[in-house]
């Protein structure tokens, strides 16, 4: 039969980890804790500092985002303060112009 040729490109892979897969892989590491062979009082102890640092961390990724989002909110802020001023002074540069060229003051 007939080969065509490929005409498109195929984006390499970024090789991104899958939200699915690390949830799975969490989930499966505490049911890898809970079946070891491990006194339960170990076991629980291992999953209190895993869960733990799982928070802390999850408090300094929600801790920098604030941090990002309100440098953002002050940029715009500021950006549109600016933008205002600008617009405000050319307004007033022309409006001061165009009195000038129609001879009223």
């Amino acid at each position: 039969m007939h080969e065509f040729p490929q005409t498109y490109d195929i984006a390499p892979s970024t090789k991104k980890v899958p939200p699915e897969f690390l949830v799975g892989a969490i989930i499966g590491a505490g049911v890898m804790l809970l079946l070891a062979p491990a006194a339960g009082t170990e076991t629980r102890r291992k999953i209190g500092m895993k869960a733990q640092q799982l928070g802390n961390g999850a408090k300094d990724v929600i801790g920098k985002t604030r941090q990002t989002i309100v440098g953002i909110k002050e940029d715009a802020t500021s950006a549109i303060q600016a933008g205002r001023e600008s617009f405000q002074r050319t307004r007033e540069s022309r409006l001061h112009a165009n009195a000038w060229s129609s001879g009223t003051r």
